[in-house]
């Protein structure tokens, strides 16, 4: 009987360390309603989002024409997102949110990223995906997170600041499946939240069959600024850079501007925060930031608990790069 030498290897090595040295969760996503339902441990994150429409005032939202875009004004950098307004006396200490994923046409140069993110003080985390081929070397869309303290600003583990705790579901990862313009749409749902007992912001996927899975933190002595205790503004949606001012620019989210239609917008469901009782709530007292507008542009549904719970608050972003 022929063994396989570095199979046994293999076994031998998973015997003597954790089990997440030979298990990797697959953030991938399956055909279902908003969950999964497949139970396969390799693909407990990615989840197939809601595609029945959106309905306003008991009539579904038809399809969005917008006119056609004047000739593009250059720029180095665009957001197309909702927040919450800037206020001191607000206090935050989380957001959850499923993202659909697409995969957005990027030059080398280039980025354009779909993520939620707390500031206060100037300084900010935020994680969802983000393609970025001078980073990551290839143009596909990776989970990311990132920093910015004390001016200094770090994506993933490049740098220090984040500590990751369970590689399970790794940084970088990028999708199986990605969401299909008038086709299924493919969301990873995934929370940042302070914990109370180590006071450190914590960035987790929300899974069907794995619960709660703690991907790493960002440890509180990591910022001098007001965001070591608390954030004071939380938003979500489409971000993109143009450093050399390109006359292509990277195209954001499904790479259409940002409408009402679920089968071909870029979008967050479920859209939650995190109040100072640590209490999960819809986000309210919001407003459009979309500073490239018509370019790259965000809608805000509000909720639609009433229509289906498994839509909850909705925020569509996007846009196109021109020629």
């Amino acid at each position: 009987m022929k063994f396989n030498v570095m199979a046994i290897l293999l076994v031998i090595l998973c015997s003597l360390f954790s089990s997440t040295f030979c298990r990797v969760i697959s953030i991938d996503q399956h055909p279902t309603n908003y969950i999964m339902d497949k139970t396969n441990i390799d693909d407990i994150l990615g989840q197939k989002s809601n595609n029945v429409g959106l309905k306003e005032n008991g009539h579904t939202i038809k399809d969005f024409d917008p006119s056609p875009v004047p000739k593009p004004i250059i720029t180095d950098h665009c957001l197309a997102v909702v927040q919450t307004r800037a206020n001191d006396a607000k206090r935050f200490f989380g957001t959850q949110a499923a993202i659909t994923l697409y995969k957005p046409e990027v030059r080398p140069k280039q980025w354009s990223s779909a993520r939620m993110k707390l500031s206060n003080g100037g300084d900010s985390i935020e994680a969802g995906w983000m393609v970025n081929p001078d980073l990551f070397k290839d143009n596909e869309a990776h989970l990311y997170t990132k920093y910015i303290a004390g001016g200094k600003e770090c994506i993933n583990t490049f740098c220090p600041g984040f500590t990751v705790v369970d590689t399970r579901v790794p940084l970088g990862y990028i999708p199986k499946t990605y969401s299909q313009v008038n086709g299924d749409q493919w969301v990873w749902n995934i929370t940042i939240k302070k914990h109370q007992d180590d006071g450190n912001w914590w960035l987790s996927a929300i899974t069907r069959n794995a619960g709660e899975i703690g991907i790493g933190y960002w440890p509180k002595s990591l910022f001098s600024s007001p965001l070591a205790e608390v954030a004071n503004q939380v938003q979500w949606g489409g971000e993109i850079s143009n450093p050399e001012k390109s006359y292509r620019q990277p195209e954001m989210g499904s790479g259409l501007v940002g409408d009402y239609n679920t089968k071909h917008s870029a979008y967050f469901q479920q859209v939650t925060i995190v109040n100072e009782s640590f209490q999960s709530g819809h986000p309210v007292d919001t407003e459009k930031n979309a500073d490239c507008f018509p370019y790259y542009i965000t809608r805000d549904r509000g909720s639609h608990d009433d229509d289906d719970p498994n839509w909850g608050r909705v925020i569509f972003f996007g846009g196109t790069r021109l020629e």
